[in-house]
């Protein structure tokens, strides 16, 4: 993380998302079985990423290389610390196979079974620390990629309503960018295209 940061030139945008509708069929259960908000939030990336390809890369010196394809990093706790499991072709799998295999994944990581092409070679990584009460937060990138994106917890946040206000659910996105290889403006595209699809669930399925 060190050398992340004294090696690229890092730069974090935030933005809060209405995810009321995403919560609400979460609630239900009215997502395919087993899926959670991380699950969610990958989706809306991969799909995202396929849009914005410059995003799904690493960057050595100066020298880009955009990936063909999308292994999405998943930041996993475990008891020796932060560990990178890696969903390889993340943008082949429809929402249920990709909860699903983030799950798989995540036991085999906590429980030292994960294979060393499971945790290394991550185009894109995820980083949610909602679920342990943060708002948001700056993440730090993974080395030698682009990006990272950080989740922070759903709240409730009063909006104008006819009448009055009412209550939305919101989650704070916050991504950082190494500014060697992404610009402010299509990053914030970006950002833009994953709280979008986040906002209408639908799209994700």
């Amino acid at each position: 993380m060190l050398a992340s940061l004294q090696g690229s030139a890092q730069y974090t945008l935030v933005r809060a998302v209405d995810v009321t509708d995403l919560a609400d069929r979460h609630d239900r259960g009215a997502l395919p079985g087993g899926v959670t908000y991380t699950d969610a939030v990958a989706r809306a990336v991969v799909l995202s990423l396929a849009e914005h390809p410059n995003l799904n890369a690493h960057i050595t010196g100066e020298q880009v290389w955009i990936a063909p394809g999308i292994d999405l990093g998943i930041g996993i706790d475990t008891e020796d610390g932060l560990v990178v499991g890696v969903l390889r072709n993340a943008g082949d799998l429809g929402l249920a196979e990709l909860s699903a295999t983030r799950q798989a994944i995540t036991e085999r990581v906590r429980a030292g079974r994960a294979g060393v092409e499971e945790l290394q070679g991550s185009t894109f990584t995820i980083s949610n620390l909602g679920s342990l009460g943060i708002d948001a937060f700056t993440p730090i990138i993974n080395p030698p990629e682009v990006a990272i994106l950080g989740v922070g917890r759903i709240t409730d946040q009063p909006a104008p309503a006819e009448g009055g206000i009412t209550w939305r659910k919101s989650m704070t996105l916050s991504l950082t960018v190494d500014h060697r290889g992404v610009d402010g403006a299509p990053a914030a595209r970006f950002l833009a295209a994953v709280a979008d699809r986040l906002q209408v669930p639908a799209t994700l399925l």
